[in-house]
């Protein structure tokens, strides 16, 4: 009796339900959480680094999400990708990062030219890229002379020379150090390094020093030298010298003749005598001196 009672019944209930309605819903989907890396820094620059010589900076990578995101590739892209790698890394392909889990990577860097460089690191979580951009600077010291070459002109040969003052300047992006600086090449015997102050100390981009170079041909014709500087710069300074040796100008070195007094005439000689002879006999008779004038008369008109 019951069971016809329920049956007759269910339609009515059936009917008196919300459309759609059922005794038990069924749970809504779940919604897949997109995963999310941020960088810490969000980009990294190494600012001017010395050419041929790397250097390392370490980059955060940290899952910003909401879920479990698991890495996969990690490497450089971009245009400079040569300058740019990757070293220790936490962030391995296939480690999974929780919600605010981080990793570090280690980023390298070297440059061949004193240029800009520019390259990203790209990092896919849950087969999504993500990307920080790398930049860095090469830096070179480059001393280069105001003028170059350096023209001493036509100096005499066997002379005191002539003396130029090079004036040189730091044109690259960080300061540099020369160690040497030498007279080189061709005629290096025509040509000294006196002094300068472009070694020992490091010279500031803009900076300037100066060296001295006297010019002294050893003979006649072109001269050419080169006052190199090594140290910081590849393949060094060279200031390129010239001059040219002449024959020194002509002088008149004959001796002048010697000044000679006029000679006296022999009749002057004798009248001289005849005169001092009188002068000593009248005196000869004044004073009672008489041998001994004769004797002296007699010897002076001798002699003349």
């Amino acid at each position: 009796m019951r069971k016809i009672w329920a049956a007759a019944l269910l339609p009515v209930i059936l009917f008196l339900l919300p459309a759609g309605a059922s005794a038990a819903e069924d749970p809504p989907p779940p919604v897949e959480a997109t995963p999310q890396l941020t960088f810490g820094p969000a980009s990294l620059d190494f600012g001017i680094v010395r050419v041929n010589q790397s250097a390392s900076q370490n980059l955060q990578v940290t899952n910003s999400g909401e879920a479990v995101s698991q890495i996969g590739w990690v490497g450089v892209e971009g245009k400079d990708t040569g300058n740019f790698w990757t070293g220790y890394n936490e962030c391995w392909n296939g480690r999974w990062l929780a919600p605010g889990e981080s990793c570090w990577i280690q980023i390298n860097f070297n440059a061949w030219q004193a240029i800009g460089y520019e390259a990203v690191l790209t990092v896919f979580a849950d087969n999504v890229p993500f990307s920080a951009a790398l930049a860095g600077t090469g830096g070179e010291a480059m001393l280069a002379p105001e003028i170059n070459p350096v023209e001493f002109g036509s100096v005499a040969v066997g002379g005191e020379g002539t003396v130029q003052t090079i004036h040189l300047s730091n044109e690259g992006n960080i300061a540099g150090g020369y160690f040497i600086a030498v007279i080189a090449g061709g005629d290096v015997g025509s040509f000294e390094l006196i002094d300068e102050n472009c070694t020992g100390d490091e010279i500031a981009p803009g900076g300037t020093c100066v060296a001295h170079v006297r010019f002294d041909p050893v003979g006649l014709g072109r001269k050419v030298a080169r006052l190199a500087m090594f140290g910081d710069s590849n393949g060094g300074t060279m200031v390129f010298l010239r001059g040219e040796g002449e024959l020194a100008a002509a002088e008149d070195s004959s001796p002048s003749p010697p000044v000679s007094k006029p000679a006296k005439s022999a009749h002057k000689k004798r009248a001289f005598a005849r005169g001092y002879s009188l002068e000593l006999g009248r005196r000869c008779k004044q004073t009672k001196l008489c041998r001994h004038a004769k004797v002296f008369a007699a010897r002076r008109a001798a002699a003349g």
